[in-house]
């Protein structure tokens, strides 16, 4: 796969004319999450963001954090080293069930359909606030 590694992302960072290039590499979206995290963070926005961390060349993942209210948090309970993002949706989805109670809906747009998939396949789990990492959860 061709790759664009871009040497830093920040407000004046253009956007990439060949997006795809930009995406095929972890250190441009470790990147962008950290400048993502750094923009929040600054501005003290309204809004509640998670970011997953990312998985680097290595393997290793950079910690997933929740900034809000100008402040970042880790959550170490969502720092995976699953480096495929339609995979990673699911333990988001569970984290927010067990933590955030008073949402009430949430909403996945993809065009993917194995992101569909997994979200029909863990549907008890969310449900019955099952253990998402407990086989006898998922292996049904």
């Amino acid at each position: 796969k061709a790759v664009i590694h871009l040497a830093k992302i920040d407000d004046n960072t253009p956007l990439p004319a060949q997006m795809n290039k930009f995406w095929n590499s972890p250190k441009n979206k470790r990147m962008l999450q950290d400048f993502i995290a750094q923009v929040i963070s600054q501005n003290e926005s309204p809004c509640t963001v998670i970011l997953s961390g990312t998985v680097n060349n290595d393997g290793i993942a950079s910690p997933a954090k929740i900034v809000s209210g100008g402040k970042e948090r880790l959550l170490p309970n969502l720092t995976l080293d699953y480096e495929e993002a339609d995979w990673r949706i699911i333990p988001h989805i569970h984290w927010n069930l067990l933590n955030r109670p008073n949402d009430k809906r949430y909403v996945v747009v993809s065009k993917d359909t194995d992101v569909f998939v997994y979200l029909l396949f863990y549907m008890d789990v969310f449900r019955n606030n099952k253990n998402l990492l407990d086989e006898q959860s998922y292996q049904q």
